[in-house]
Formats: C-alpha cells, structure tokens, sequence
C-alpha cells in the first residue's frame, strides 16, 4: 500500500505552527518569569532598606530593656500555657495576651511606639514593628511594638512560631536578621516581610525591625499582563503565520514547483541533450524568486563583509579603551600613598595598606599623610558605585580631605566642610562613606569621625574586637550634616585596621560571605601592619577562590610602636 504523501505546503504549515507555538510559549514563560523575578527582588531589597534606614532611629539600649522586661513575664509563664498567633481571637488566646498588658505602660513602650509609628507614615509600607526571637522552649518570634491600627495589631506578646524558609540562618546567627521572603495568603494575599537586627551600645542584639510591603496590586497587574500577552502573543502568531505562509507560497514554494517540473524534463531528455544542458552550467539571471535569493545571497556576502569591518573596527576600539582604562588603573594606584616605610623606620608608627578594584578602577581609597611633626592623618572611603565615574569621585574626593585635614580642624569640622562641599559639586548623586582620624604619635591618641563606614577592628595583646559606635550619614547626602568626633588611643603594640565592606562581604563560588568573624581571626596575633594586610589578603584570596570580585576591596592597618 502506497504510504499518502505529505506536500512541501503541509509541512510548511506545521513546521510553521509549531515554530510559532513554542516560540510564543517560551516568550510568555520567559517574561512571566523574568518579571516576577525583578518585581520580588525590588521589593525585597526595598524591604531591607527601610528597615535599614528605620533602624537608625531606634535606640537598641532601650529596645533591649524591653525585651527583658517582656521576658520576665513570659518566662513566668509555663511554656505548656504559650498560646501562639495560630490561636488569633480566640478566649486562650486573649487571656495569654493581658499579661503583657502592664508593659504598655513603661517609658520604654511608649518611646518606642511613638517612634514606630512615625516610621509607618512615613514610609510606604503595610506595617513596620519590633520584634525579638526565642529557642529556649521552641523556635518563636515575639512581638514587642507594632504600630499598626485596629485589628492588623499584633500586640505586644503575640508569639508566632519561626517556620519560615530563612530561620535556621536567623536562629543560628542572629545578627543576619530577617531576610526577605514572599508569602500569598487568603487574608494579606501577596506579601514581602524582611528585617534587620537592632544592636545595643555593646554590639549585642537587642532585637529586630521587621517590615511588611503588600505586593498583591502588581502582582495582579502582573496576571493581567500575561493575559493580556498571552491574547497579543496569539492574534500576533495567527496573523504572522498566514502572511507567511502567503510569503512562502509566493516566493519559495512556486519557485520551487517550476524547478521540480524542469528536473521533470531534464530527466526524460536523452544523453547527449542532457550533457549539453548540465546545471553545473546553469545561471540564475532572470529576476523571479529565485534570482532574488541569488541576489540576496550577494547582498548577504556584502553585508556580511561590511559587518566583519565594523567588527573590528569595535574590536580596535575596545582595545583603546582598554588601555585607557590600564592607564587609569596606575594613575588611581599613584593616588595611594605606598611610603609605608618613611613611617616605619621612626620606630613610632607601623603603617600598611593595599587596595585591590573589583574592576579596572574602583571607588574605594585609603590614604594617610603626615600632618606635622607629631600628627598622622587617616582615611578609609568608599565611594558608592563602581567604575571610571566611582573613581573621579574618589580622587577629588581625597584631594579635599587631605588638603583639607592639612588646615588643621577638629575631624568633625573637616567633615562638615568636605561634605558641603561634595553636596555642592555632586552632579552624578553619588556618596561616600568615610572614617577620618587625626592620629596623634607621641601619645597614640586618634579623634576621628565614621560617617557611615565599616567599623574599624582594634587589636590587643593578640585579640581583635570591633569598635562599634553610632556612624553619622555618609558624605555627599545632605549638606545640612553634622558629625559627631570621638577618641581612642592605642597602647603601644596595638594595631587599628581600617577596611572597606568588600572584605566581610566578598563572596565565594558557593555564594557565602567571608564575613567579620573570619577576617578578625585573619587579624588574629598579628605583629606588625603589613603582617596584618597580607595575612588577610591571603586568607581572603583563599576563601574567593576563581569567584568574580564582589566589590574593592580596601585595608589600611596602623600599629603603635
């Protein structure tokens, strides 16, 4: 039986169809997925920031107090009686909850919630509260303050149990903090909830700032979008498919019939005809359809040479700019004092830094330069942002600090002076984070100002420690600043490393941090400044392995003799 044969045309058709259905079905896949990816990871570093932001205003010492007052009553309580948020409303559920009452009544509460709820108006957010954690009967997250109205108040007491994807981390470091994550529930619909860790005078955690952004508009707006793409996805196919096809049929499909006829007639001509019209010998001439492939296929050849020229002429181009930017590079390293030994050989001050960009060039610096005879200034920035515009700004940015430190000046007021003036010459809106000492070598006494910076690591006799203090905003922001000065002063022996958050945050392949516990023990029973910097230069070198650079990474330590 003769098999039924399937025409050139219907397996265009197919082929065609099923082209155009897969080719639509991973544009909508794509898009859906492509969206919703950027719209959670917007709002979940939104959530973070907010509650990064809002965490400046609260005083952890204070939080912290309430916490243990709240403790107090809750450890009083068997654990067998705990009634958690499940029971929301319920008798049980009312009655665990009035004994929480009377803390509402202590200065602490009443600080704290007038504070939080200024921060819920005054940012865009469902709700922002305090809350702490628990592991000693069961994993919980207690509410301490939430500003909310009405019946979307969890009052202080409320426990909810720790189920969410992220708190094994939290429960194992509770520095980390919340980290952000999604839910879509029958009650709140879509949500994001992130938070930070709230840190007492001590450095201790004193507790959390949580935050809720209701995400359920967009994400609505984004159903009605694939409907509405999936709708123009198929019109647009359909409509596409048929003038194809109609295209196909014009210029390919005819053609081709009349080339399958003359191979017809070729083939009941005789030998000797045959060989006198062989069609190694045909030229295509005539303008049909298939002399206009013929002549596409020149324009093609054509086009297809312009292009390799344009190629390489943007691959000439390239390289010019790459060897700019090689010439950047050294011109930004020369920006950093390397005279480590001028200091060194007075058998005063040990001094050793190194700075390493995360690309050609970076917006991280460190520089220190003597004052006078029995003065040493310091400084460690990072400009945010990377690349040529993150390094222009570093450059006059150090220009002013120095030559501004050199007037002579009390810290602060040299960071007043330098932050008015970037306010005033800052056209991209770009900032700087900023530790500034003026360190003192006969006595070993340094004043200096964090405006916004990491905190620097101290070490003695061996042991690192961070010195954690309330950083004033960065530089560049606001030119209305005022910064706070602060002392310390260095025992003879001790070291002060200054570094930038591309070192505790450098990531490895597997995408986890070096963090500050492993770069304190890179420090650990160092001896001498350059020690100290090539010691963790190498540990971290380690730990990144091949991973791309995270960010610039920066150290300057200074030891006293």
């Amino acid at each position: 039986m003769k098999k039924a044969r399937i025409g050139i045309r219907g397996k265009t058709i197919f082929l065609i169809l099923l082209m155009g259905i897969s080719l639509g079905a991973v544009l909508i896949g794509m898009t859906a997925s492509i969206l919703s990816t950027i719209v959670r990871n917007d709002y979940e570093n939104k959530v973070l920031d907010i509650c990064k932001n809002a965490s400046f205003a609260i005083d952890g010492d204070e939080l912290g107090r309430l916490q243990e007052k709240y403790r107090e009553v809750l450890f009083a309580i068997p654990d067998s009686e705990w009634v958690l948020s499940d029971a929301w409303g319920s008798p049980e559920f009312e009655s665990f909850l009035s004994k929480f009452e009377s803390l509402e009544e202590t200065p602490e509460y009443k600080d704290l919630y007038e504070r939080m709820t200024v921060l819920l108006e005054a940012n865009d957010v469902d709700d922002i509260y305090l809350c702490g954690i628990d592991n000693t009967c069961q994993p919980v997250a207690f509410y301490l303050v939430d500003p909310a109205p009405g019946e979307d108040q969890c009052r202080i007491g409320t426990l909810d149990p720790l189920y969410y994807e992220n708190s094994e981390s939290l429960l194992a470091d509770p520095t980390v903090g919340f980290l952000p994550y999604t839910t879509d529930t029958p009650e709140y619909g879509w949500l994001v909830t992130g938070g930070v860790a709230v840190f007492d005078s001590s450095g201790n955690v004193a507790g959390y700032i949580l935050a809720d952004i209701s995400m359920e508009s967009i994400m609505r707006e984004i159903d009605s979008f694939i409907q509405k793409l999936v709708l123009a996805v198929v019109l647009i196919t359909a409509v596409t498919i048929t003038l194809y096809m109609l295209a196909i049929e014009h210029m390919v499909i005819q053609p081709v019939k009349k080339l399958a006829q003359s191979a017809s007639v070729y083939l009941s001509k005789d030998t000797e005809e045959t060989e006198k019209h062989s069609f190694r010998e045909l030229s295509i001439k005539s303008k049909d359809e298939i002399g206009d492939l013929y002549e596409a296929i020149c324009r093609m050849e054509e086009n297809l040479n312009a292009h390799i020229a344009s190629v390489m002429e943007m691959t000439a181009e390239k390289e010019r700019l790459g060897a700019e930017l090689d010439v950047a590079a050294r011109i930004q390293e020369a920006l950093v004092p390397a005279g480590f030994q001028v200091f060194s050989e007075e058998n005063r001050v040990d001094v050793f830094g190194a700075m390493v960009p995360a690309k050609e060039v970076g917006g991280d610096f460190y520089d220190f330069f003597r004052i006078d005879h029995d003065h040493l200034g310091l400084v460690m920035a990072d400009v945010s942002g990377k690349g040529v515009a993150a390094a222009l700004f570093m450059a006059v940015t150090k220009t002013f600090l120095q030559s501004r430190t050199m007037m002579g000046g009390k810290p602060e007021e040299i960071m007043a002076d330098a932050n008015r003036w970037l306010c005033a010459n800052n056209q991209a809106g770009l900032f700087v984070t900023v530790w500034l000492g003026i360190y003192e070598i006969s006595s070993g006494e340094i004043l200096y100002v964090n405006a916004g910076h990491e905190y620097p690591v101290r070490m003695a006799n061996g042991v690192p420690f961070v010195l954690r203090t309330e950083n004033d905003p960065p530089l560049g922001t606001d030119e209305d600043l005022e910064f706070t000065g602060r002392r310390m002063a260095l025992a003879k022996g001790e070291m002060l490393a200054l570094y930038t958050d591309g070192i505790p945050e450098a990531k490895n392949a597997e995408g986890k941090r070096y963090g500050m516990d492993r770069m304190k023990a890179a420090l650990e029973e160092k001896l001498t400044a350059r020690d100290a910097v090539e010691g963790l230069e190498s540990d971290l070198n380690a730990f990144v392995g091949d991973a791309d650079p995270f960010d610039d990474v920066t150290i300057l330590c200074l030891v006293r003799k």
